[in-house]
């Protein structure tokens, strides 16, 4: 652990250095990131041995794990922030991303998050399926599979860290849980969307089973 505080406590007196100073600090950081990883392996920060929830903060991606793409962004923000609360590197808030920052995001090191799922639109839909549904949240960069009712949708789109949509599976009528599903595991909404069954006449033609509301017929 003694190299791993070296080079966190090198990385800091360089980010309060003058302009050029920092600018060729900046090529360094980036010829470390290499290095650091390694560093990182070398002291058990990988995914086998450091699982929870505790460290997600430094899941920067929202992918629902902490590893190489939240170290690129920590480099690649390093120095002063523009405006408080501006970086989201700056894990300890103290306005500038440096080694200290560094340090924490190692410490969290293969900490997978498992996502959150704060709402759902619509949240209903036919029992034939095929409703295109939004789900927001958080850590869903790393979305693997989305289920309505235990079936998996299809046509999933992973947009960001915080959105997610598919398309929704035949069900039968009644309130079903929504699950997403990624590499840290499972998160469920209970009764998040509902199934309603429609009955079309032989002589009519089903155009759309729930109505956009928005627009005026």
């Amino acid at each position: 652990m003694a190299h791993l505080n070296s080079l966190t406590a090198l990385l800091t007196r360089t980010s309060t250095t003058s302009a050029p100073t920092r600018l060729r600090s900046a090529v360094i950081v980036r010829v470390l990131l290499s290095g650091v990883v390694a560093v990182a392996m070398a002291f058990g920060f990988s995914p086998s041995t450091a699982q929870g929830q505790s460290g997600c903060a430094s899941d920067l991606n929202g992918n629902g794990v902490v590893s190489g793409g939240d170290l690129a962004l920590v480099l690649s923000s390093w120095g002063p922030c523009p405006g408080k609360g501006s970086c989201a590197s700056d894990l300890n808030g103290d306005g500038v991303v440096n080694g200290d920052d560094l340090a924490t995001l190692l410490s969290d090191w293969g900490e997978f998050c498992l996502s959150t799922v704060t709402s759902v639109t619509p949240l209903s839909g036919a029992t034939s399926g095929g409703t295109e549904i939004t789900i927001n949240g958080s850590h869903l960069g790393g979305t693997l599979a989305v289920e309505v009712g235990g079936v998996a949708c299809t046509s999933l789109q992973v947009l960001s860290s915080t959105l997610v949509k598919a398309v929704t599976p035949a069900g039968t009528a009644g309130a079903v849980a929504i699950t997403v599903i990624s590499e840290a595991g499972t998160a469920t909404a209970a009764n998040a969307f509902t199934y309603f069954s429609v009955t079309v006449p032989t002589w009519a033609t089903l155009i759309e089973a729930l109505p956009d509301p928005t627009v005026v017929t």
